[in-house]
């Protein structure tokens, strides 16, 4: 037993953070009281504080939690950094094989794993002179080293021939696997070293107790304060809530101007929403003159700002206090009806499916005839996708509004028998006491501009933003003046599931050179399920909410799993049957899975026959969110965005069932163009359902993929 200092400075590594998310609720609860004792009276007897004998760091320490649970720590001078929580012989295994550096060119304490004989891990392919070329053979030593590749490792990264051999390479930490998946993907030594949080070439040597505590160590290492111990002790604290990559913390803290983040499913976009929220809302905390004033945090679907609330609740209680919130959680047509509402607004905004409103088109095609070679359908898609989105209000307004994506060519003539149309139903729609969603926001809008009131809001921080359409951007950045810290918005539009699509450009807000930014490192799912997620999209051209084509350079995981099933049968009742077997190899009160279907149907269908099999199963509705206790979930893929699952199944997903025979109809959608638009949202669902998966995904179908979306 080594002996108690009088003082001791606790850290935690994100490896233990992780590590004690898999071990029983009641041992995480005791590591905590452990550590929070430890804290307030390193110098007691009690800590059970051992060196650990015969691994390949003499600063290894094990604390005993319990009779079969130990934690791991590393200890040098007054310092002492938890990394890792385990059952007693694995977490001895696990410190015995592990040393520490402290790296003076990222300035922070790396793990690095000694690869014995009697290790099993992947042998590299040996360096032949008339071998395959090396994958890094591109970049000098200096410069690998320059992006976080420790010298020793040198001949491990000249051995590798394709990028599965990094993570093969069990030798190398996060990390150096992080900056070399970079330069594979086509990064640039400067970009990596941005992306990783390196900035200037370091010019001095940096203590084991500096590199604890430095700028990049953030990005997994936290130094614990009562504060934090207290949090911990009362609830679970998931690692988002605690780590940041160093591109993350830079988006979410410090002042900015409009800033737009782009990313891929995973990236964690959300997470730096919610920590940039926190952020500003601090600062509105900190400030005794800036009583009353809020950050609204805003999506479009009431499910995710559902979710983020509760999230929310649990990084940063504080500052959604009943008594005085900071942060105020609403989806924005919620807000705009609760604004409208306040203010006496005469009209129903309604949607599309509304019985009054369909009833006023169906007259309005009873008394118009339809210009020549157009439908209804495309008719009621102009009105949507051009008139409203676009806030026309007169004739000429239409003939000159661009109509980029629209399939169909109009000319003049026969916008001019459109607009007749369009008149009409504007003109019923008044006389009803009707009002569009885009009617709402352009009506907020007026009051806004009329100068007649203010906001309490300072700073509006955006996710999901490509769901949004052009009248909503345009809401949003009416509703704060273009200011530092005014706008934040988050997005992918390789997510899009809604018809809706807006141009920041043509909104007014400017995001663009350094205003946007783009995070690839994806957080979630494993390399495996990326890929396959990843594949749904191929060959489709997507925007990057700015009048420009998204460029996915980059985009990888550095986690690696089995590759994702696809189980083909030739009935549905056999879908049920193998689900049913398929969850009872699973360890539903450890892990959590997630079974996704297109329609609500479809939905009850499996749980109807999970319940005849005597499987417990909870349908996730619009507003629940239970998804992160163990046991099954049934939720549609509309549902699922914003949640993630150990296991994800993907029901139904054969030709004959999805996408639905009806929606495919040759006179479901006015163009090709429309057709075309509704495959890629399509697609873009089952890329956002693939995505919720962070280590395992079953695609469950009867017969064979749809060839019109899976080609």
């Amino acid at each position: 037993m080594t002996k108690s200092s009088e003082k001791l400075n606790l850290s935690i590594d994100i490896s233990c953070n992780l590590a004690l998310e898999k071990v029983p609720a009641s041992v995480r609860k005791q590591f905590w009281k452990l550590i929070q004792k430890m804290h307030a009276h390193p110098e007691a007897n009690g800590n059970n504080l051992e060196r650990v004998k015969g691994g390949s760091d003499k600063r290894m320490r094990s604390i005993r939690i319990d009779q079969g649970y130990r934690a791991i720590a590393l200890q040098e001078g007054d310092d002492l950094l938890l990394v890792h929580v385990d059952e007693h012989d694995k977490a001895y295994a696990w410190a015995e094989r592990r040393r520490a550096v402290v790296d003076d060119i990222t300035r922070s304490v790396r793990f690095v794993v000694a690869v014995s004989e009697e290790t099993e891990a992947p042998k590299m392919p040996p360096v032949e002179q008339n071998s395959l070329a090396g994958l890094f053979d591109a970049w000098a030593d200096d410069e690998l080293i320059s992006v976080g590749v420790l010298a020793e490792h040198l001949p491990t990264v000249r051995a590798m021939v394709n990028e599965d051999t990094i993570t093969d390479a069990l030798e190398l930490d996060e990390v150096a696997q992080l900056s070399l998946t970079g330069l594979a993907a086509g990064l640039t030594v400067e970009e990596v070293r941005d992306e990783i949080g390196l900035s200037d070439a370091p010019t001095t040597a940096i203590t084991f107790s500096e590199a604890l505590r430095s700028d990049i160590a953030q990005r997994r290492i936290r130094v614990l304060d009562d504060k934090d111990l207290e949090a911990f002790v009362e609830r679970d604290m998931a690692a988002w809530r605690i780590f940041l990559h160093p591109m993350q913390r830079r988006l979410s803290e410090g002042p900015k101007s409009t800033t737009l983040v782009r990313g891929g499913a995973g990236t964690g976009k959300t997470v730096v929403a919610m920590h940039r929220a926190r952020w500003l809302a601090d600062q509105i905390r900190r400030d005794s003159s800036r009583k009353g004033r809020k950050v609204l945090v805003t999506t479009f679907t009431r499910n995710l700002a559902s979710d983020i609330r509760e999230n929310l609740r649990n990084l940063c209680p504080e500052n959604l206090s009943k008594a005085a919130p900071v942060i105020e959680v609403m989806n924005l047509d919620a807000w705009v009806s609760e604004f409208l509402r306040a203010r006496n607004f005469e009209k129903t905004i309604v949607f599309g499916d509304h019985k009054t409103f369909q009833a006023i088109w169906e007259d309005a095609f009873d008394k118009f005839p339809v210009p020549d070679g157009l439908s209804q359908s495309f008719v009621k898609d102009e009105w949507r996708q051009i008139i409203q989105a676009q806030g026309l209000e007169q004739k000429n307004e239409y003939f000159r509004a661009p109509r980029t994506g629209r399939g169909s060519p109009l000319s003049r003539p026969m916008r001019k028998e459109l607009w007749a149309i369009y008149e009409y139903v504007r003109a019923r729609m008044v006389e009803e006491g009707l009002a569009e969603p885009d009617d709402g926001y352009r009506a907020v809008r007026a009051i806004l501009d009329a100068g007649s009131m203010t906001l309490p809001f300072d700073h509006i921080v955006v996710d999901e933003t490509q769901d949004m359409g052009e009248q909503a951007i345009r809401l949003l950045r009416a509703m704060v003046p273009e200011r530092e810290n005014d706008l934040f918005l988050v997005g992918d539009a390789h997510q899009r599931i809604y018809p809706r699509k807006a141009s920041m450009r043509a909104c007014g807000v400017n995001v663009r050179g350094r205003r946007s930014n783009i995070l690839r490192i994806n957080y979630r799912t494993t390399e495996e399920i990326r890929r396959w997620a990843v594949s749904v999209m191929t060959g489709q051209t997507v925007d990057d909410m700015d009048e420009s084509e998204e460029n996915s350079k980059g985009y990888r995981s550095l986690m690696h799993g089995p590759a994702p099933a696809m189980a083909k049968v030739a009935s549905k009742s056999e879908e049920l049957v193998h689900l049913v077997e398929w969850l009872n190899s699973i360890d539903l009160k450890a892990r959590t899975v997630g079974i996704c279907t297109y329609t609500r149907r479809q939905r009850d269908e499996v749980n109807d026959h999970l319940a005849a099999q005597g499987l417990k199963a909870e349908i996730l509705e619009r507003d629940s969110d239970d998804s992160f206790h163990p046991g099954i979930k049934l939720l549609t893929m509309h549902r699922s965005k914003g949640l993630e699952f150990d296991a994800i199944c993907l029901m139904f997903m054969g030709a004959q069932d999805f996408p639905p025979a009806w929606l495919l109809m040759s006179d479901t959608f006015p163009d090709d163009a429309a057709r075309a638009d509704e495959l890629q949202r399509l697609r873009s669902l089952v890329h956002v359902a693939a995505t919720r998966a962070r280590g395992t995904l079953l695609v469950s179908l009867t017969g064979e993929l749809s060839k019109e979306l899976f080609s």
